[in-house]
């Protein structure tokens, strides 16, 4: 005799099932996990066997450089200084003799702020340079030797805006083969003049964008994206006019010298304008500071123009005003961001610590001699405050704009009513004031008949049922004749848009329609009463038209009324 197996009882099995199933969700939970894991210790291994690559790759020595700097251009040691400070004359004198190696086309570039510069081959004066008022600035004195210069001794004199500063040879002095020269400067100048036109762009897009959206915004917001855009787009013409390269694009180095000192100059106003723009509480210092600005700038400008001063003399003050405005805005941003949580200033302040970082690690590759590195390090503390700056911009936009939208929320609420979601008294109001003359050509005026007995028998609930579908009949119907509104507990007005009676009857032909097919099988009937009035004269306001309207919807009232009490008599007369 076989063994009866013992079956689990239901409640049994339902709990198995569970545990069953929360096992398997468990399991492919850890496996999604695990998964994911993986994925990102693949995506990890990735990145550095990448990285690790391109370090390999740049550690290979390159086959395809023709002219090795190191080769073509004569070194640092091979410059000596020959003479000391002249006090008399305010010069210094360097002089290296030409190595045999160094190539057949033989230039010299003197790179600096310099009164005069005089070369010698030899005994014999080969070039000369004079600028008494220093109005052509930093510039490249780009001088070709003659072709039996190899082997003989050159001697550069040179006389410095501050007789007291005698820069290292190889930052002022560039002595080899032409092609190899020019290829040195242009690779330490080459990062800062890509950034300059990166911001030029940037700038241009911004203010673009402020122009489209003026309408949208309101004028704090609008006009702080113009400063912001602004002072982008100046710094990106500073960059570029401030690299050596606009001069061997353009030859005009005076003009290229004024355009960077005056977009040098003009940057922190436009800067303090955005920042100012973007404080919640404004400050006048902020306000002061800009203005500062702009007048020390008119000032150099004047200087300049009749050569009582130089642009290099007048750099002092700039730089005062800047490291002022630098101080002020570091103190009223902190305060902003204690007092009132402002996150734009936080991201200004992070923007300026950037600059200020970057800047700090620029001017100290510059002042150890280690040259190249400089503008390399500066343009990216520009470029990181530059995106903080965009930054803050942005969360300013997106607060306005969320702002912007709980606004016009509350305002569709204040005009809408809740039950029916038509326009409310308010917003009927608001277009009879607004919207007269050609916009108000007629107006419907509509009464829900008997609600008060509706109530009253089957109870305020039913009551507001009734209003709704009302409504909805009214919104069927005349809609696309102009606006509907509710205008009372059970009164209605739609302001119509048209003066064809033909299209106001056929509407009010197919609202009779909808009403018909609204009370079959309902237990209280919809009764409507209603009038219209259109513009037949100009001089007739929307109130002539709704008063017109409602007198004729009190007769239609009055007339249903009696219509109503004549069937009742007849059908009491037959019972």
């Amino acid at each position: 005799m076989k063994k009866r197996r013992d079956f689990p009882c239901p409640a049994v099995l339902h709990n198995i099932f569970i545990q069953k199933e929360e096992t398997i969700c468990f399991r492919s939970e850890m496996r999604i996990k695990m998964k994911g894991q993986m994925q990102r210790i693949l995506h990890f291994i990735l990145v550095f066997l990448i990285l690790a690559a391109l370090i390999k790759a740049f550690t290979v020595d390159p086959i395809a450089r023709i002219l090795p700097s190191e080769e073509r251009i004569a070194a640092n040691s091979q410059w000596k200084e020959t003479v000391g400070i002249n006090e008399e004359k305010g010069y210094y004198e360097y002089s290296c003799q030409i190595p045999e190696s160094i190539g057949e086309e033989i230039v010299l570039g003197i790179n600096g702020y310099h009164s005069a510069v005089s070369v010698l081959l030899g005994q014999e004066e080969i070039y000369r340079y004079h600028d008494e008022f220093r109005e052509q600035g930093e510039c490249w004195k780009w001088i070709e030797l003659p072709e039996n210069a190899a082997g003989r001794m050159l001697t550069v004199r040179l006389s410095y805006y501050g007789s007291g500063y005698a820069p290292a040879i190889d930052k002022t002095v560039y002595l080899g083969d032409k092609n190899t020269v020019f290829l040195k400067i242009l690779r330490e100048n080459v990062y800062v003049p890509l950034e300059g036109c990166i911001m030029i762009l940037s700038g241009v897009v911004i203010c673009l964008g402020a122009v489209i959206l003026r309408r949208k915004l309101v004028t704090d917001v609008w006009k702080g994206i113009a400063y912001l855009g602004t002072y982008i787009f100046i710094a990106g013409i500073w960059l570029i006019t401030d690299s050596d390269l606009m001069q061997f694009i353009t030859g005009r180095v005076a003009v290229i010298e004024l355009i960077s000192f005056v977009s040098f100059m003009l940057m922190p106003y436009f800067l303090l304008r955005f920042i100012g723009k973007m404080m919640i509480y404004r400050k006048k210092m902020i306000i002061i500071l800009g203005r500062l600005h702009l007048a020390y700038t008119a000032v150099c400008i004047f200087l300049y123009l009749f050569r009582i001063a130089s642009l290099q003399q007048t750099l002092l003050g700039v730089h005062i005003l800047i490291v002022v405005s630098i101080v002020a805005v570091l103190k009223i941003g902190v305060e902003e961001i204690h007092k009132y949580k402002n996150r734009e200033m936080k991201m200004i302040l992070a923007g300026l610590a950037a600059l200020i970082a970057f800047g700090g690690i620029a001017f100290g590759f510059f002042f150890s001699n280690i040259f190249s590195p400089y503008s390399l390090f500066y343009g990216i503390g520009i470029l990181l405050f530059g995106v903080c700056l965009v930054g803050a911009a942005l969360e300013r936009l997106r607060y306005y704009l969320v702002t912007s939208a709980k606004a016009a929320e509350y305002r569709e609420i204040a005009h809408k009513d809740i039950m029916t979601q038509m326009g409310n008294r308010v917003a009927f109001t608001k277009q009879q004031e607004t919207g007269t003359g050609q916009k108000n050509k007629g107006c419907i005026v509509l009464d829900i008949n008997n609600l008060k007995n509706a109530n009253d028998e089957y109870g305020h609930q039913e009551g507001d049922k009734l209003i709704v579908d009302a409504a909805k009949c009214i919104l069927e119907a005349f809609a696309g004749l102009g606006w509907c509104y509710r205008v009372g507990g059970d009164e209605f007005a739609v302001i119509l848009n048209t003066v064809s009676e033909e299209k106001i009857r056929a509407g009010i032909q197919r609202f009779e329609q909808i009403l018909e097919e609204q009370n079959k099988g309902r237990k209280i009937p919809i009764e409507i009463a209603y009038g219209y009035a259109i513009q037949r004269d100009r001089s007739l306001s929307s109130q002539d038209l709704f008063n017109e309207a409602d007198a004729q919807m009190y007769a239609k009232k009055l007339e249903m009324k009696a219509k109503k009490n004549i069937k009742l008599s007849q059908s009491a007369g037959r019972e």
